[in-house]
């Protein structure tokens, strides 16, 4: 049973609806407990499919790099400096 309430707070845009996402609901040894399945064994079987999972993961394209934010964020702290250090800003 899907917790309905807890979906809407979780996607408070509908952004994902009709996609997988992964959400722990309930500890792994609650999840064991309920698949019939030993709780260091279903340790076991979600290692490896994280291993898997960041194996195929590594073979995506990397995004690339927006180097424009880092010199934006430096004026910025500059300019709060200055306007500390003039008297117009208390921080």
């Amino acid at each position: 049973m899907t917790d309905v309430a807890a979906c809407a707070r979780s996607d408070p845009h509908g952004e994902f609806g009709g996609l997988n996402c992964l959400i722990e609901r309930a500890s792994v040894a609650d999840a064991a407990a309920a698949a019939g399945v030993a709780a260091g064994e279903a340790e076991a079987l979600l290692a490896s499919a994280r291993e898997k999972l960041h194996a195929r993961r590594s073979q995506r394209p990397r995004p690339h790099l927006d180097d424009k934010a880092r010199p934006a964020l430096v004026c910025v702290r500059a300019r709060v400096l200055v306007l500390t250090a003039l008297g117009f800003l208390k921080v």
